[in-house]
């Protein structure tokens, strides 16, 4: 929720302005009261700053894709088909992150069953590999994203993605010596300040600030 506006997956449901709703992403007004229905598509979805990201295929051909819906100004949607891979088969491992200018997303290869991690700028949506594997729980605020758990370890990172990072080696490391890393929050008025699980300390709650 933000802005008074929630993005939601409906898995089940009657109808918004005479559509069937089940199986769709949609966009509540608390203010009003009012649901739009804004696409049909997966339910690994994720609203934020005025945008969908989603994935949406079909049962004929098995051919799926990765899209971005996102808000005008007069109240029409925006829609672009963002990603795919050489197969057009992908999906979401986790739902990705939406920020004001970035997206970053783990991709499941579907053909050969593989996964990646990546990122874009809204609107060039020329995709940044930076590495094989999961970024667990990717959380971000600004054009700074937190994860953990690259290639199944325990490490948790903090990418500036305004600065092109290739891999997590790029980013700062946010775990201590010795000290495993999972469930990373960026503080939204601040995201300087990052609270994070240490699970090697008896399930501590750690802030770093990473300002200096």
């Amino acid at each position: 929720m933000e802005d008074g506006v929630v993005g939601m997956y409906i898995h089940t449901g009657a109808e918004v302005n005479g559509s069937p709703v089940g199986g769709s992403s949609l966009y509540y007004d608390i203010a009003s009261g009012k649901y739009t229905k804004v696409a049909r598509g997966g339910s690994d979805q994720l609203y934020g700053n005025k945008r969908f990201i989603f994935h949406v295929g079909n049962t004929i051909d098995a051919r799926s894709y990765i899209v971005s819906a996102s808000l005008n100004s007069d109240g029409t949607w925006k829609y672009e088909m963002v990603y795919t891979d050489d197969n057009n088969r992908v999906g979401f491992i986790y739902p990705p992150s939406v920020g004001k200018e970035y997206v970053f997303m783990n991709v499941w290869h579907v053909t050969d069953d593989s996964e990646e991690f990546m990122y874009a700028k809204i609107g060039e949506w020329k995709w940044q590999r930076m590495g094989s594997g999961i970024a667990y729980n990717p959380n971000m605020v600004g054009n700074r994203v937190v994860y953990y758990g690259e290639a199944d370890t325990l490490d948790g990172y903090a990418c500036d993605l305004d600065k092109n990072p290739k891999q997590s080696s790029d980013c700062r490391k946010l775990n201590r010596p010795n000290e495993t890393f999972r469930w990373a929050v960026l503080n939204k008025e601040n995201p300087d300040l990052i609270a994070y699980e240490a699970t090697t300390n008896k399930d501590d709650i750690v802030i770093v600030d990473v300002s200096g």
